[in-house]
């Protein structure tokens, strides 16, 4: 009533007279459309990450609500992806057994399960740029309570990975599940229990360490009566608590990384992503954060990125390798090291008279070869430091088994099991008898040491960098008869067709290519431009709404006055 007798008498010509209150009601039904307009082209428009909704998600997401029965559910999506792996030949035998375990694991009958229980299920994950395959047709499971670790070279997928696992990127296909809800339509639900550390910092210069912290675990919920106890709590675990009023501008990058880890652990989250986390520490705060991690590990699932051999050899209670995409290779670090190492490393130090010997080092590795009873490949001299000797001594019983390229190994893969069950006990006898081979190529080395001039030595097993290198080379050694293979292939196909046919198709596929290549660059010049206009067109309406308002405050006061 007083909004309405302080109006603005219609000019001639007008039916109706404008009123203070007309002003509010448009000025707060603006706002609502402006509130939802941003909430939905938020939605719809892609992240830095690629990530989007459909622009029929509220319809979508209205749709689930009303029928919970329509999302797809954890059986049903791994259904589906056990129809792409059956496809896919091309797969290392424990890649294959660790995928048919997680696809086949029922997480409602956990008894009949045996040892594992798995708390992350990856369900057939593909991510495509396009036509390229970041992450191809990978499947894996991750148990409470260890710390996974995925390695792999730059491009190998990693990163894209864990963007899909925090739901930072879109899946193109497949799922994960993580304690039986889905990324792809429950992820809401899981950042409550979900804890990242990303590759790169995302903090605040002007703000402190505490400061961080405290901001951060409000975010996440933390009650406020236990916010400084767990704010002291992560400070004190990554060995911040000297810094922790400082500025962050003014931390190294060892300690950004350090900030960045204690906020993935606020809140206790039951499920932690650390993407590269220790990038920049020095080498006694890497061990302490280490240490950190072993202990934070209880009772949550830890999954870790890496380019440190040995950080991975030391925290992953199983380890993936992954390359161009796919799973290559998976186990624990002992595993890894007795399918990929190439056998053990036999460390000679010799007397001080036998320094830079040619003829003693070949005498020595001629000795052991005998006594291990194999061939030149058996025994190799891996490096020569003045008395020092490094020797690869490998079963050649055992070195078929340990490529995983090799195609009598993926026709054996595919045998019964009673043919599987009698290559792992024939498997098991070579490894015995291997054993006694070293037994008595110790007693022999303590027996001659004085003769071969051989002062003391010792065994172990190779390094994880060692078979990470190995598998390089596997990688390599496959892409080259990938190659060779579809060469081959291409030069039968064309020896089949008439040359002017040839040259027929030749000149339309090039076409083809031409159009679709010109297609493949207007799209997205003229999404841009579409997207360009329509933000300018919002720009515009909104400046000439708030000019009428400020006129109409103008006018207003002027007749008060």
């Amino acid at each position: 009533s007083e909004f309405n007798s302080n109006s603005i008498p219609p000019a001639d010509g007008e039916l109706d007279q404008w009123s203070l209150q007309t002003s509010f009601d448009w000025l707060f039904s603006t706002w609502i459309l402006y509130a939802v307009l941003a909430w939905y082209v938020d939605n719809v428009t892609p992240n830095v990450y690629g990530r989007r909704e459909s622009v029929f998600f509220p319809l979508i997401r209205l749709f689930r609500m009303c029928f919970p029965s329509s999302i797809t559910d954890e059986n049903t999506c791994a259904k589906n992806a056990r129809n792409r792996f059956s496809q896919d030949k091309h797969m290392d035998i424990e890649v294959r057994k660790e995928a048919d375990l997680t696809l086949s694991y029922d997480r409602s009958n956990k008894k009949q399960q045996g040892d594992r229980d798995l708390a992350v299920r990856v369900l057939g994950l593909v991510k495509r740029f396009g036509s390229f395959r970041a992450v191809n047709n990978v499947s894996y499971g991750v148990d409470e309570g260890q710390c996974f670790v995925l390695l792999g070279h730059n491009g190998a997928g990693k990163t894209t990975s864990v963007h899909m696992l925090t739901g930072n990127s879109n899946i193109t296909d497949g799922d994960v599940y993580i304690f039986g809800k889905s990324v792809k339509q429950e992820m809401d639900a899981l950042r409550a229990v979900l804890g990242v550390c990303p590759q790169h910092d995302i903090l605040w210069d002007q703000l402190t360490g505490q400061e961080h912290l405290e901001l951060f675990a409000r975010l996440k919920g933390v009650p406020e009566n236990q916010v400084k106890t767990e704010v002291q709590a992560r400070l004190k675990d990554v060995l911040l608590e000297s810094a922790a009023n400082l500025e962050s501008r003014g931390y190294s990058g060892g300690m950004l990384r350090r900030l960045s880890l204690a906020i993935a652990l606020l809140g206790d989250p039951k499920i932690v992503l650390l993407d590269e986390c220790t990038t920049g520490m020095d080498p006694v705060t890497r061990r302490d954060v280490w240490d950190m991690i072993q202990r934070a590990k209880r009772n949550r699932v830890i999954i870790l990125t890496t380019h440190s051999m040995e950080e991975a050899d030391v925290l992953g209670d199983r380890i993936g390798v992954m390359s161009h995409g796919r799973m290559q290779a998976i186990g624990t670090p002992l595993a890894l090291k007795n399918r990929f190492g190439g056998g053990y490393r036999l460390s000679l130090m010799l007397s001080d008279k036998h320094k830079n010997n040619e003829t003693i080092s070949n005498e020595v590795a001629t000795f052991i070869r005998d006594q291990l009873g194999g061939d030149e490949n058996s025994v190799q001299i891996v490096q020569k430091v003045e008395n020092h000797m490094l020797l690869r001594v490998e079963d050649n019983h055992t070195l078929p088994s340990s490529s995983s390229s090799s195609k009598k190994q993926e026709e054996k893969e595919e045998k019964e099991e009673e043919e599987e069950e009698k290559k792992k006990s024939d498997d098991s006898d070579n490894n015995t008898l291997f054993h006694n081979k070293m037994i008595r190529l110790f007693k022999s080395l303590e027996a001659e040491k004085g003769k071969l001039g051989v002062f003391d030595f010792s065994i172990g097993l190779p390094t994880l960098e060692e078979v990470f290198l190995e598998l390089s080379k596997l990688e390599e050694q496959q892409d080259k008869e990938t190659k060779l293979t579809v060469k081959d292939q291409n030069k039968k196909d064309a020896k089949l067709i008439p040359t002017k046919s040839r040259n027929k198709i030749s000149r339309t596929t090039s076409r083809h290519h031409s159009i679709s290549h010109l297609n493949q660059q207007r799209i997205p010049d003229i999404m841009a431009i579409g997207v360009i206009h329509g933000l300018e067109v919002i720009q515009i309406h909104i400046k000439q709404k708030i000019h009428f308002l400020l006129k109409y405050l103008k006018n207003l006061c002027q007749l008060n006055l």
